[in-house]
């Protein structure tokens, strides 16, 4: 039977090297994978392995997460980020980070990350009881980050549509252009019939000259 212990947390970064896979869920949870040795015992007999390994943090908690294994689950719940960790990627950040938002100072951006909250869309989504992790004015920053979100989502479906509007009046122009060949080459067709109608029958070769005898 094997028993497993993990025998050191999980830090941001460790001997100057920066774990993998910082991406997240849009206005949730997201993880961090990482590749640890474990102390395993087989049998009575102990030894260190290399593990995949996982962190989960959600935004406005700030609370110290334990490393766990990485599991299937995890796998499809996040198959982006742990693509990226098996490429020694990083993998793209769903939503717009903070640095990216004007107003915030960088000393609100680093408590902000301090209590796991990297992005605007995190901000939107916080619910009453993670307020207290941002402190001050988190009411009125939630309301803020609410409103860009909801700007940001009116500008992508107008954005959206009118792609779509100019998708069919090019597909309307096209359907336009073709019917117009069409027609002319009906046109052209009937022309050259009309034309081969009214001329005159040509005549048939005639009977071949007879002979005569000298």
């Amino acid at each position: 039977m094997e028993n497993v212990a993990y025998v050191r947390s999980f830090n941001a970064s460790e001997g100057g090297r920066t774990f993998q896979s910082v991406g997240h869920e849009k206005g949730g949870a997201f993880p961090k994978f990482d590749t640890m040795a474990v102390r395993v015992e087989v049998d009575g007999v102990i030894k260190w392995v290399d593990r995949e390994v996982v962190q989960i943090f959600i935004p406005g908690d700030a609370k110290a997460v334990p490393v766990q294994k990485v599991t299937d689950e995890h796998r499809d719940r996040w198959p982006q980020h742990y693509q990226a960790f098996k490429s020694n990627q990083e993998p793209s950040v769903d939503g717009t980070p903070l640095e990216m938002w004007g107003g915030l100072s960088k000393a609100q951006v680093a408590n902000l990350k301090a209590a796991n909250i990297r992005t605007v869309e995190d901000i939107a989504g916080l619910t009453d009881g993670q307020l207290d992790a941002v402190g001050r004015g988190a009411r009125e920053l939630r309301i803020a980050a609410q409103s860009y979100v909801k700007l940001q989502e009116d500008r992508d479906a107008a954005e959206f549509y009118a792609r779509e509007a100019d998708r069919e009046r090019a597909e309307k122009d096209l359907t336009k252009a073709q019917l117009s060949e069409a027609l002319e080459r009906l046109e052209a067709l009937e022309a050259k019939m009309a034309a081969g109608d009214a001329a005159p029958p040509r005549r048939g070769p005639g009977r071949p000259k007879k002979e005569t005898d000298q």
